[in-house]
């Protein structure tokens, strides 16, 4: 068996759905939202096809979908991966 993974609840809402139902995955480095209901406007996103909308870090600032978040949220979200650790 392998360890758990930590996983966060964030204090915050979604900014698609506005329900609190955002989680940090702290090994993936991905922040869902875990409402099922939760639907972007991009209709090629993994939430259309069943799937949770998710955000992903990137050491890549081009790519790095967290700090759009963070900025949405005004949540320091790179200090919650370090919490982890």
């Amino acid at each position: 068996m392998g360890t758990a993974e930590r996983i966060r609840a964030l204090a915050a809402p979604c900014p698609i759905c506005q329900t609190m139902s955002l989680r940090a995955y702290h090994q993936r480095e991905v922040i869902a939202c875990t409402n099922w209901a939760c639907r972007c406007q991009a209709e090629e996103c993994w939430c259309h096809r069943g799937g949770h909308h998710l955000w992903r870090y990137s050491p890549d600032p081009k790519r790095d979908e967290w700090a759009w978040l963070a900025r949405t949220l005004d949540e320091d979200l790179a200090d919650w991966l370090a919490d982890a650790a």
